[in-house]
């Protein structure tokens, strides 16, 4: 059966975002056709899009080849997520409620059983917890915005393959839920931010000292 062409290219992008097709990666069209059992000009359609959002780069000589995004580029987005949500969890404390609180804690039960389990597995939980804060804020825009841009957590796969992050995580996100269960919105804000923003540092150091190709972009 042949694969519709947005299921393509949200595998690819998601693929791309996660790290783990990463920097330099040549996407051959012949490659992807067999894979996804489709036309050679449907994929060419797909990485077409690709380019059009920044992640991929398609020349002449080398077809399309996975874009390198500078680390200012990295570092900024997570800035921005931060930010945004903050502000979400900030807006969103007045509005959980006591179930929501109980599912926030079981998702991170869940987390931390499967600290050493599937990395996919583990973010789709951590994607959960997240995005609880996102809805309940009931800002279409901070939702938006986070869905929009898809440098936003970048290469989690990665991130999630550093020991100790998913520990980290774990315990950050204990604390996030305190500060929501004692209804402080301005320390929860706090907790979120920090959360986001030392996992961001901490994979920058990371970036820092591998391989340009990583932290170079050809755009």
């Amino acid at each position: 059966m042949k694969a519709p062409s947005d299921h393509i290219y949200n595998t690819l992008r998601r693929e791309i975002n996660s790290g783990l097709l990463e920097p330099g990666k040549r996407l051959i069209e012949v490659h992807l056709a067999k894979r996804f059992h489709t036309s050679r000009s449907k994929i060419r359609d797909v990485l077409k899009k690709l380019e059009l959002s920044g992640m991929v780069t398609i020349s002449p000589n080398k077809g399309a080849v996975v874009r390198q995004p500078s680390l200012w580029e990295i570092k900024t987005s997570y800035e921005v997520q931060s930010v945004l949500e903050g502000l979400a969890c900030f807006l969103s404390v007045p509005r959980i409620t006591e179930k929501d609180i109980r599912m926030l804690i079981k998702i991170n039960q869940k987390m931390e059983k499967m600290v050493d389990g599937s990395v996919f597995e583990w973010e789709k939980l951590n994607g959960s917890f997240h995005r609880i804060f996102i809805e309940k804020s009931e800002n279409e825009r901070i939702d938006k915005i986070i869905h929009g841009l898809d440098l936003f957590a970048r290469y989690w796969y990665i991130m999630l393959s550093i020991p100790g992050t998913r520990n980290k995580s774990i315990e950050d996100h204990r604390k996030i839920i305190e500060a929501v269960k004692e209804r402080k919105p301005y320390l929860a804000k706090k907790f979120m931010e920090e959360h986001i923003l030392e996992a961001s540092n901490k994979f920058i150091d990371i970036l820092e000292s591998l391989p340009k190709q990583w932290t170079q972009s050809e755009i």
